[in-house]
């Protein structure tokens, strides 16, 4: 029996491992996707592809794979992706459901069943958009040891920052630009050696404030990584 609980704890931590590569290489899948969407299939000209690539390498996430997603989603002629922009609302928690894909039909779909299994219904276009606004977010790695608030202050004088975000958990500074100035801070951030580890559009929720009960909480978390986990979800935002 003991040898038996021994094997039933190694094969649960598998399982666990297993996860928690898969969704990291579903992350950098999306995010390699959505780079090529935007900028292009060249790393030598789409920094975001550039940085995806590095998140790929950094979670160990097969070259193989990287190449084969650059030849898919980069060949314009053989298929046709496009960006869809899904609103819903959740207890009254507005969100955002941005998907890349080749087939609306199927991701509207998908993103109905998980709101049946999870509860949340869509809303029309505009229901709640206007409660977002779009800013560029570029995450910055953070040596130990050093000052968030001298560092940030360094680079105020580079960029123009709209807001920003200490994440001591994974030892990076988020920092907010205007949308259209995202390229063009990200560049100036690479050519001053700044660690540049994400960067793209993200909606900031920007309406009144919600209160929301613990076990509401918990079941909007649930919702959002259930979304997330669709191959076509590419990102998901909650307006709490």
């Amino acid at each position: 029996m003991a040898g038996h609980s021994h094997w039933a704890n190694i094969k649960r931590k598998k399982e666990a491992s297993d996860k928690k590569k898969s969704i990291f290489f579903t992350r950098a899948a999306k995010m390699i996707m959505t780079a090529i969407k935007e900028g292009g299939p060249n790393p030598d000209t789409n920094i975001n592809l550039r940085i995806a690539m590095q998140y790929a390498k950094k979670v160990n996430m097969p070259n193989a794979n990287v190449e084969r997603l650059i030849k898919k989603y980069g060949n314009k002629n053989k298929i046709a992706y496009k960006e869809v922009l899904y609103e819903g609302l959740f207890k009254g928690i507005p969100l955002l459901i941005r998907v890349l894909t080749d087939n609306s039909n199927r991701s509207l779909t998908e993103i109905k069943q998980v709101f049946n299994e999870y509860g949340g219904t869509l809303a029309e276009k505009g229901a709640v958009s206007w409660q977002f606004e779009q800013l560029g977010k570029i995450v910055i790695g953070v040596d130990s040891g050093v000052k968030v608030d001298e560092l940030l202050l360094k680079i105020m004088d580079i960029v123009e920052v709209v807001d920003y975000l200490d994440d001591k958990k994974s030892n990076s500074l988020v920092i907010f630009v205007q949308r259209d100035n995202l390229k063009q801070a990200t560049d100036k951030l690479e050519r001053q050696q700044y660690q540049v580890l994400e960067s793209y559009l993200q909606y900031k929720y920007t309406g009144p404030k919600i209160q929301v009960a613990s076990d509401v909480t918990l079941k909007l978390h649930d919702l959002l990584n259930a979304l997330k986990d669709l191959d076509d979800v590419t990102s998901v935002w909650a307006g709490i």
